[in-house]
Protein backbone atom coordinates (compact mmCIF):
# COMPACT_ATOMS: atom_id res chain seq x y z
CA UNK A 1 0.00 0.00 0.00
CA UNK A 2 1.14 3.54 -0.64
CA UNK A 3 -0.09 7.00 0.25
CA UNK A 4 0.81 10.13 -1.68
CA UNK A 5 0.20 13.81 -1.06
CA UNK A 6 0.90 16.14 -3.99
CA UNK A 7 0.48 19.85 -4.54
CA UNK A 8 0.85 21.96 -7.69
CA UNK A 9 3.65 24.51 -7.98
CA UNK A 10 1.22 27.42 -7.64
CA UNK A 11 -0.53 25.78 -4.62
CA UNK A 12 -3.94 25.79 -6.32
CA UNK A 13 -4.55 22.03 -6.26
CA UNK A 14 -3.90 19.42 -3.56
CA UNK A 15 -4.28 15.67 -4.04
CA UNK A 16 -4.31 12.85 -1.50
CA UNK A 17 -3.98 9.46 -3.18
CA UNK A 18 -4.19 6.04 -1.51
CA UNK A 19 -3.21 3.07 -3.70
CA UNK A 20 -2.44 -0.62 -3.69
CA UNK A 21 0.35 -1.58 -6.05
CA UNK A 22 2.05 -4.56 -7.62
CA UNK A 23 5.67 -4.42 -8.65
CA UNK A 24 8.04 -6.45 -10.82
CA UNK A 25 11.82 -5.97 -10.78
CA UNK A 26 13.18 -6.11 -14.33
CA UNK A 27 16.53 -7.75 -15.12
CA UNK A 28 17.09 -8.55 -11.43
CA UNK A 29 16.77 -11.70 -9.38
CA UNK A 30 16.91 -9.63 -6.19
CA UNK A 31 13.62 -7.88 -5.32
CA UNK A 32 15.43 -5.17 -3.40
CA UNK A 33 17.16 -2.99 -5.97
CA UNK A 34 17.27 -2.06 -9.63
CA UNK A 35 14.79 -1.26 -12.39
CA UNK A 36 11.10 -1.87 -11.62
CA UNK A 37 7.70 -1.63 -13.30
CA UNK A 38 4.65 -1.04 -11.11
CA UNK A 39 0.87 -0.88 -11.49
CA UNK A 40 -1.32 1.13 -9.08
CA UNK A 41 -5.02 1.12 -8.24
CA UNK A 42 -6.76 3.19 -5.58
CA UNK A 43 -8.66 6.38 -4.84
CA UNK A 44 -7.71 10.07 -5.05
CA UNK A 45 -9.24 13.02 -3.18
CA UNK A 46 -8.57 16.53 -4.43
CA UNK A 47 -9.18 20.12 -3.42
CA UNK A 48 -8.68 23.41 -5.24
CA UNK A 49 -7.87 25.56 -2.21
CA UNK A 50 -4.70 23.74 -1.06
CA UNK A 51 -6.44 21.85 1.76
CA UNK A 52 -7.77 18.32 1.89
CA UNK A 53 -10.89 18.03 4.02
CA UNK A 54 -13.42 15.24 4.38
CA UNK A 55 -15.67 15.36 2.48
CA UNK A 56 -13.29 16.60 -0.21
CA UNK A 57 -14.32 18.77 -3.16
CA UNK A 58 -13.84 15.81 -5.45
CA UNK A 59 -12.70 12.27 -5.62
CA UNK A 60 -12.16 9.60 -8.23
CA UNK A 61 -10.63 6.22 -8.80
CA UNK A 62 -6.93 6.31 -9.51
CA UNK A 63 -4.94 3.86 -11.61
CA UNK A 64 -1.72 3.91 -13.55
CA UNK A 65 1.77 2.55 -14.10
CA UNK A 66 5.23 3.58 -12.92
CA UNK A 67 8.76 2.84 -14.06
CA UNK A 68 11.65 3.54 -11.72
CA UNK A 69 14.89 2.47 -10.11
CA UNK A 70 15.51 1.52 -6.47
CA UNK A 71 18.91 2.54 -5.07
CA UNK A 72 19.95 1.03 -1.75
CA UNK A 73 21.49 3.31 0.87
CA UNK A 74 23.20 0.91 3.25
CA UNK A 75 21.33 -2.10 4.62
CA UNK A 76 17.99 -0.49 5.52
CA UNK A 77 17.27 2.67 3.52
CA UNK A 78 16.52 3.28 -0.16
CA UNK A 79 15.51 5.98 -2.65
CA UNK A 80 13.39 5.44 -5.77
CA UNK A 81 13.20 7.99 -8.58
CA UNK A 82 10.27 7.14 -10.86
CA UNK A 83 8.12 8.29 -13.79
CA UNK A 84 4.40 7.57 -13.82
CA UNK A 85 1.32 7.92 -15.95
CA UNK A 86 -2.35 7.08 -15.56
CA UNK A 87 -5.69 8.50 -14.47
CA UNK A 88 -6.65 11.10 -13.13
CA UNK A 89 -3.14 12.41 -13.82
CA UNK A 90 -1.49 12.31 -17.25
CA UNK A 91 2.06 11.91 -16.10
CA UNK A 92 4.56 12.84 -13.48
CA UNK A 93 7.70 11.95 -11.68
CA UNK A 94 8.79 11.66 -8.12
CA UNK A 95 11.20 10.39 -5.55
CA UNK A 96 10.30 7.91 -2.82
CA UNK A 97 12.42 7.46 0.28
CA UNK A 98 11.89 4.48 2.53
CA UNK A 99 13.05 1.92 5.05
CA UNK A 100 13.54 -1.70 4.08
CA UNK A 101 12.76 -4.30 6.74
Amino acid sequence: MRGLYAQTFDNDLSVLEMTIFGRVYILQFDAAKGLFAQINFGFALFSYDSTITIPAEGGTFSFGASLGWRFLLGDYFYIEPYLRGGYPYYGGGGLSIGVRF
